[in-house]
């Protein structure tokens, strides 16, 4: 009966010197935390090739990024001036290695769109957008039959 009153009482007392510890502490202001996001764009785009399909075109992106393994690599669109549609070239690296154990082999990666043919009216050139540069492509010329004027 002794060793539980003992450790009864020793309880007690740690509670209380943590109950008064707590009540002098000052509450200290946390500095926000400043949340970097990164660079989702794909490190180089090696090239484009741009195909004719019913009802539009299909941009083809060929590209190489150093930092990891390509994953899901999407085309994000971005803005249109005048005659140029731009898009980002993104993906999901993953697989990164551990701080010095090397860099990888430059993983390859290949991402198409399909853009209508209403979205590029008046559109000449395509541009596809990597962290270390763009690549443009011409949109060719679609050919539209002669139109016929009768002679009055």
């Amino acid at each position: 009966m002794f060793e539980r009153r003992l450790i009864t009482m020793s309880g007690l007392a740690i509670m209380a010197t943590l109950t008064l510890a707590a009540c002098n502490r000052e509450e200290v202001e946390a500095e926000p935390e400043v949340v970097v996001e990164p660079d989702m764009r794909v490190a180089q785009i090696d090239r484009l090739d741009i195909g004719r399909s019913p009802g539009g075109w299909i941009v083809t992106a060929h590209a190489r990024d150093e930092r990891g393994v390509i994953e899901r690599m999407h085309f994000s669109e971005g803005e249109r001036t005048d005659d140029v549609l731009s898009y980002d070239l993104e993906s999901a690296i993953t697989e990164i290695p551990a701080q010095g154990l090397g860099r990888l082999m430059p993983q390859a990666g290949l991402a198409a769109e399909f853009i209508p043919d209403a979205e590029l009216d008046g559109v000449m050139v395509i541009e596809v957008n990597a962290l270390n540069g763009s690549q443009r492509i011409t949109v060719p010329q679609r050919v539209q039959a002669p139109v016929e004027v009768e002679a009055q």
